[in-house]
């Protein structure tokens, strides 16, 4: 594979939550307080060992939820970055919060820190609602996470809803929307429930306790596509959504197949043709992280391999496959390779040509996982 990367971000992953919600499958654990000041000293140590003079595109500090330990450890954790990672004077760096944890406080030394961009986990605007997937937090919460965000100096936040949420009605999701696109927010992601098999709603599903509803899930997509880009917010990848110039940035260059570096629990890299990812295990990674022996998993993929995952990330993109890209990536040509496909897809309204770009319709979103399936 030819190397046309040229950027490079960071993800750090911060595992620690109050508690974990009823849909969450990531890695993230509750009650390990006693566990943070050693996790963020393993967590610096790791960073100090990936120190390059590489121009550094954007930092994601993920989770979990970050916003529920000491603001001082974020602050130390960006001194650190600065100190042994180039950051461009422009760089995009997140962190993901949570409203009954983000305080007044923790936005200011945030956003002090050299943090500019802050996205946050609102899900809904019911508080029925987010009782029933196990969210801590009420609405009341999160206006007032909005109003510190905003008052800490915060021009650039993201919302996360969902949809498709047990007992959700079509006007909650309208209400949610409302409020995501009058809260000053310039970028709002917009995800349906997933149902992850060994999380506690998978079980109240399969007890018959809620109910699938498929044909109210696509009428809920529909429905945020339509405010949203009604009220100035673009759609630039099958879940994501954004003002002019406020995509996450950290995002697209991992769609766009562009190298990250990976810091912390359970947290994956990418350089090249190789894969690579840390132990799920705080107490192995803290232990052994300075022995450079964390149960660091290389991940090997073969060409094939390689041309499934570039393509697939490039399908949730509106803009879809940059075919003179793939040309340049892989040495093989798109249009040849994948012609019976691509032209099948085109026939069924599912994807449409746009100059060197093969994308999604509005139709083929709808049916994102079988067209991505078929090319991968």
């Amino acid at each position: 594979m030819n190397n046309t990367k040229d950027k490079l971000s960071i993800y750090v992953h911060i595992p620690f939550c109050e508690r974990k919600c009823l849909y969450c499958d990531f890695v993230s654990y509750s009650g390990m307080e006693d566990k943070v000041e050693a996790y963020f000293d393993a967590l610096m140590y790791e960073a100090r060992f990936y120190s390059t003079d590489d121009p550094i595109s954007s930092v994601y500090i993920g989770g979990g939820t970050p916003s529920c330990v000491d603001s001082s450890y974020i602050e130390k954790l960006m001194e650190c970055l600065g100190e042994n990672f180039t950051l461009e004077k422009d760089c995009e760096i997140s962190i993901e919060s949570n409203p009954n944890s983000l305080t007044a406080e923790k936005a200011k030394a945030y956003f002090r820190s050299g943090i500019n961009r802050i996205s946050m986990g609102v899900q809904s605007v019911s508080d029925d609602i987010l009782s029933r997937i196990g969210r801590l937090h009420t609405h009341a919460d999160t206006e007032r996470a909005v109003d510190s965000i905003i008052a800490a100096g915060f021009d650039n936040f993201n919302l996360d809803l969902m949809f498709s949420l047990p007992g959700q009605t079509l006007r909650d999701f309208s209400d949610a929307l409302d409020f995501a696109t009058l809260s000053g927010a310039k970028h709002i992601s917009c995800y349906s429930l997933t149902l992850e098999e060994d999380t506690p709603i998978n079980q109240l599903y399969k007890d018959g306790i809620y109910h699938e509803d498929d044909e109210l899930d696509r009428q809920m997509y529909a429905m945020a596509n339509e405010t949203l880009f009604s009220r100035g917010f673009y759609r630039y990848e099958i879940s994501n959504f954004a003002r002019m110039g406020y995509e996450c940035r950290h995002n697209l260059l991992c769609w766009d197949f562009q190298d990250y570096l990976g810091l912390g629990v359970a947290a994956h890299s990418f350089f090249g043709d190789t894969r690579f990812v840390n132990t799920a295990s705080v107490d192995d990674y803290i232990k052994h992280v300075y022995e450079h022996t964390h149960d660091q998993v290389v991940m090997e993929e073969s060409p094939e391999e390689l041309r499934g995952d570039y393509l697939m990330l490039a399908l949730r993109k509106t803009t879809g496959i940059n075919t003179e890209d793939f040309m340049a990536r892989f040495g093989e040509d798109f249009n040849e390779k994948y012609r019976d496909i691509t032209e099948g897809f085109i026939e069924d309204g599912l994807l449409f040509r746009n100059g060197p770009y093969v994308a999604l319709t509005e139709k083929g979103f709808d049916f994102a996982n079988v067209v991505m399936r078929e090319y991968i």
